[in-house]
Order: structure tokens, then C-alpha cells, then sequence
């Protein structure tokens, strides 16, 4: 029972992350220093920003100065790569829906380019409650 309980959430954020909604945004391009060249102050920004009828919603920016290849990486609790593709954007800036499921979770996003890992993990706990209002009355 177990087993198909995790595949079962593995099979959700694959889903969720293939069907997730992206939307790209160019920002402010690189500052230039006095020598000419770019200033290579790299900002990598993974937020949670919140809820939506769709689902838990992360944004994920990364100012890629020298617009060079880099993979963006989610990886579940168990170490398996649910989510993985290689973008070269100057500015990245993409919002990731993930689809609300009860219970808890573990995410980690990596962002990995030549040099180096940049990682954020984020712990998700879900909780769904249902409220029963019922109001009687005596009627006369």
C-alpha cells in the first residue's frame, strides 16, 4: 500500500511540474561596472509566493549574467528528479504550479551551471479540512 501511495505522489509532480504553468519575464539586464564588462553579481531567488485554485506556486529567478546554459532541478524527498531542463536566459524568471495534495512533502530546486550548485529546499505540509455547517430550526 505504501509503494502505490509513492508512486502515486511521484506520478502527481511529474504531472503537476509537465503541466505547470510558466510564464518568462525579461528583467533589467546585467549592470555594467567601469571596465565595460558585466557586473557578475548573480542573484538566485526561489520563493514561495503562495496558493491558487491550481496549486502551490513557487517563482524562480535567476540573474544569468553571462547568458550561459545552466539546468533548473526539482528533486522530491526520495532523490528522484521530477523536474529537469536547461534554459540560457539572461534574466530567467519563471512561476512553477505544483498540484495541492494532502500531506507533507520535501522539494528541492536546483539551479546548476558550470561552476557550481546553487540549492533550495522547501518543506510542504498540506492539510485539507472540510467544514459542515448545519443549522436547524423549530419550526412553528
Amino acid at each position: 500500500m505504501k509503494k502505490q501511495v509513492l508512486k502515486f505522489r511521484k506520478a502527481m509532480f511529474v504531472a503537476a511540474l509537465v503541466s505547470a504553468v510558466s510564464l518568462t519575464a525579461i528583467a533589467a539586464p546585467a549592470t555594467a561596472s567601469r571596465n565595460g564588462k558585466s557586473d557578475k553579481t548573480t542573484q538566485n531567488n526561489i520563493q514561495y509566493v503562495g496558493t491558487t485554485d491550481a496549486g502551490i506556486v513557487f517563482n524562480v529567478k535567476y540573474d544569468n549574467a553571462d547568458s550561459a546554459k545552466f539546468d533548473l532541478i526539482i528533486k522530491n524527498q526520495y532523490g528522484d528528479v521530477v523536474y529537469q531542463q536547461a534554459y540560457d536566459d539572461l534574466n530567467f524568471d519563471k512561476k512553477v504550479v505544483l498540484v495541492k495534495e494532502p500531506g507533507d512533502a520535501h522539494l528541492t530546486f536546483i539551479i546548476r551551471t558550470a561552476n557550481n550548485d546553487y540549492k533550495q529546499s522547501f518543506d510542504i505540509t498540506t492539510t485539507t479540512r472540510t467544514v459542515e455547517d448545519v443549522v436547524v430550526k423549530n419550526s412553528k
